[in-house]
């Protein structure tokens, strides 16, 4: 299977979701309307590169290229190209191998302390070499790593619901998964519920 192959199946598909909800009756659907924003050229996603060290997986180079630079997509829709975190911190090799979280054992009366643990709990280092691609909502993100040994797999940055950071599970794949199978389950998920609606 070749990513250009996958790029045709997913724009194939994304069309025909669109046909099976007309009435945006899926979750997200009423904010991104199955639109994509224009796609990037190849300069602008160089340009990017270059700004923040690091090399885009190429699954994901090719969706900006030839499907869309954000809209459509799992959740609220996926966001265009752009930084997360604090400058810099794209380059930083992503440093998880595996589901993290913490929980805060102290007092619970004690405000001061958990605002301290809050702060360490939420630090922006946590996110060295994660890209944001798409609003989950609730304020937490699915992210792709740019940078580490996890390099090109998507994860989830479940900190604002206490859920930790962890590789994306969302359409109940076992096991790592890439940009473009992420994107196409969440198409092939969403096309047999849109069908189950219409019977």
């Amino acid at each position: 299977m070749t990513i250009h192959s996958s790029i045709e199946r997913i724009q194939a598909k994304l069309q025909a979701l669109t046909l099976a909800d007309p009435q945006l009756a899926l979750f997200g659907a009423s904010t991104h309307k199955y639109l994509l924003d224009p796609v990037k050229t190849a300069a602008q996603v160089s340009e990017f590169e270059r700004q923040h060290g690091i090399v885009l997986p190429d699954e994901y180079r090719q969706y900006l290229l030839h499907v869309g630079n954000g809209g459509a997509g799992p959740y609220y829709g996926m966001l265009p190209l752009t930084a997360s975190g604090a400058a810099g911190q794209l380059s930083t090799p992503f440093s998880m191998r595996g589901a993290w979280n913490r929980t805060y054992e102290g007092d619970p009366g004690d405000n001061d302390a958990y605002m301290r643990w809050e702060a360490v709990y939420s630090d922006d280092k946590w996110r060295c070499g994660l890209l944001t691609i798409c609003d989950f909502g609730c304020g937490d993100d699915v992210c792709l790593v740019v940078a580490g040994e996890e390099y090109g797999h998507i994860w989830m940055d479940d900190r604002c619901g206490d859920g930790g950071i962890y590789p994306d599970t969302s359409f109940g794949q076992t096991g790592r998964i890439t940009f473009l199978a992420w994107y196409e389950l969440w198409l092939d998920t969403s096309l047999r519920e849109a069908r189950d609606n219409q019977e």
